[in-house]
């Protein structure tokens, strides 16, 4: 299916803020086929106040790894048989550029939320081990915000490895134990070989920012050099998983492949309240390192789609609105795509690079661990 794209603006001609927002807009017209409502567009465009108010440069202040090029937000469709989600992901940016700087930006971000009902009673018990006063490191805290009416739902990420890579399990493991789910890390690590477990494969540490009996805690690991097999036996330690499912998937997605070590394929394990036995577990692959161009990622995943009964079409029309650039152009504009696995209603999210910086180039390199000390990587965010 030939998509039609739209032509990238001047690069001095719009803010951060004012190409989220519009981006949102055509996207949310996209997806739902209605005007998009006034509170969702306040909220996108109050995310990146005051920083995003500025024109666009050539490169950004601070390279977060959020974007390949460094953009710092991203969009993603959530889609299942019944029902379509858009979702924001975004790093405040600070003043200066420097990690300080970025992280005093992010906790106004967080205060900000809190104001409109994110709850920070979870966030605040792990504080001290999930954003100490560090120097430096690949980034100190994301958000992530259900762009629907209704109650706010938001998401805190921090970054477990910023006291250093070789740190990351054992301060996953200590802030488990704080919400009150220790015995979660052993169960998860009792699943995955160990060769996988590399000392930079635990890179997201994720919570909902809500007091629910449904609120979740996710711990997100990358596996080098997985196969479809590895992928198979932790999914299985999810909720009702139906085994072939991840094969399936990861074929669709990226071919017959036995071993996937062009980039790390990426698990997530989500937890409820203080249950250590796993409520959800999503597959993650980072499609852009997988396919030459968005053309073959668009027919991959609309192919999928079809096959788990989701309608492809709304799909094509979100992918549309996002596009400025021929998909044919390169890979990049497809990120990531996920599967929630086991068997309730099948959930696939895909994610949009915004490509704010889009002149930069991918580099054609594998991804190395953080720096012991927690130090500024010199790598953009590869998973």
């Amino acid at each position: 299916m030939a998509l039609q794209w739209n032509a990238w603006p001047a690069i001095t001609s719009e803010s951060i803020e004012s190409t989220a927002t519009r981006s949102f807009e055509r996207l949310w017209t996209a997806t739902h086929r209605s005007a998009c409502p006034e509170e969702l567009s306040s909220l996108v465009s109050s995310v990146f106040v005051p920083w995003g108010g500025a024109a666009i440069d050539e490169t950004p202040a601070w390279p977060s790894d959020i974007g390949d090029d460094h953009s710092p937000y991203e969009f993603s469709l959530a889609l299942t048989p019944d029902a379509a989600e858009l979702r924001l992901l975004v790093e405040a940016q600070g003043s200066t550029g420097e990690f300080e700087s970025t992280r005093e930006a992010c906790l106004r971000l967080n205060s900000r939320l809190a104001e409109r009902g994110a709850d920070l009673q979870r966030f605040e018990q792990i504080r001290d081990l999930l954003l100490p006063n560090v120097r430096h490191a690949r980034f100190s805290l994301w958000h992530a915000i259900t762009l629907a009416p209704g109650r706010l739902r938001a998401k805190a990420y921090l970054n477990p490895q910023i006291q250093g890579a070789a740190q990351a399990t054992q301060v996953t493991a200590a802030a488990l134990r704080r919400l009150g789910i220790g015995a979660s890390w052993s169960r998860i690590a009792a699943k995955i070989p160990s060769h996988y477990l590399s000392s930079d494969a635990v890179r997201y540490f994720a919570l909902d920012l809500e007091k629910s009996a449904t609120a979740r805690v996710k711990v997100y690991v990358y596996l080098r050099d997985a196969t479809a097999e590895a992928l198979e036996s932790i999914a299985a330690f999810g909720p009702k998983y139906v085994m072939g499912q991840v094969t399936e998937f990861c074929r669709a997605m990226i071919g017959p492949n036995r071993l996937y070590n062009v980039w790390p394929i990426c698990v997530y394990i989500a937890f409820t309240e203080k249950n250590a036995k796993p409520s959800g577990i999503t597959v993650q692959i980072p499609i852009r390192f997988y396919v030459p161009n968005d053309t073959i990622a668009h027919n991959r995943i609309r192919s999928y789609l079809k096959l788990r009964g989701i309608d492809s079409n709304t799909y094509d029309r979100a992918l549309q609105a996002v596009a400025r650039r021929p998909l044919s152009t390169k890979s990049g504009l497809h990120s990531y795509v996920s599967l929630r696995t086991g068997r309730g209603t099948p959930r696939v999210t895909v994610y949009f690079g915004v490509e704010l910086y889009q002149r930069a180039s991918l580099p054609s390199v594998r991804p190395i661990a953080v720096q012991a000390d927690g130090g500024r990587r010199l790598r953009i965010r590869g998973c």
